[in-house]
């Protein structure tokens, strides 16, 4: 898979600078403003970025990133669809990919569409524990912020008995981060 090579580390540093100008507008209230230029961003990144390469893959959540942070929800979860099958497509197996399907999985949840997004959320918590080459409280961070969001869908669905199983799993998984954060081993 070509990863974009041909746009260059100057292509990537110009959304990159992009995207941190689009977060400031929305902090600066100007939502329609930062949609706009990255709008721009995203189509120069179609135009110059093969279809299905990490490059486009990283343009595209962070142009949606700025979308749901301007509550074009609808938009967001489109462009967010888009990341996914280009993530499924390349077959990623990185941290990114589990954060774009948490962040597809959350978004769902936000939209009040609780079976789609325990399917995300579920693939999220999955392809976090499959990850090899991720720091441990990275992964358990992917992972507690995954099981809350199941449990809110389970409650949201009237399915108390799996929001409570969720709950217990949630519990774990933060017992885990204690003892990764707070290793001795860990420096601190």
């Amino acid at each position: 898979m070509n990863d974009g090579a041909n746009d260059g580390d100057a292509g990537a540093a110009r959304r990159d600078e992009a995207y941190r100008h689009a977060q400031a507008l929305v902090l600066l209230g100007e939502p329609k403003t930062a949609v706009d230029l990255m709008r721009r961003v995203m189509s120069a990144a179609r135009a110059s970025l093969p279809p299905a390469s990490v490059t486009l893959f990283r343009a595209l959540l962070q142009y949606a990133g700025i979308l749901e942070s301007t509550d074009a929800l609808p938009e967001a979860e489109f462009i967010q669809t888009e990341a996914l099958e280009i993530a499924v497509a390349a077959q990623l197996t990185t941290q990114e990919a589990a954060l774009a399907f948490l962040g597809y999985g959350l978004l769902l949840l936000k939209m009040h569409d609780y079976e789609r997004a325990l399917a995300r959320l579920k693939d999220a918590v999955a392809r976090a524990e499959a990850l090899d080459d991720v720091d441990e409280l990275d992964r358990q961070i992917i992972l507690a912020q995954a099981w809350r969001g199941q449990a809110q869908a389970f409650e949201a669905l009237g399915e108390f008995t799996q929001a409570s199983d969720a709950l217990d799993v949630l519990m774990s998984v933060k017992r885990s981060i204690r003892f990764v954060a707070f290793a001795p081993s860990r420096g601190r």
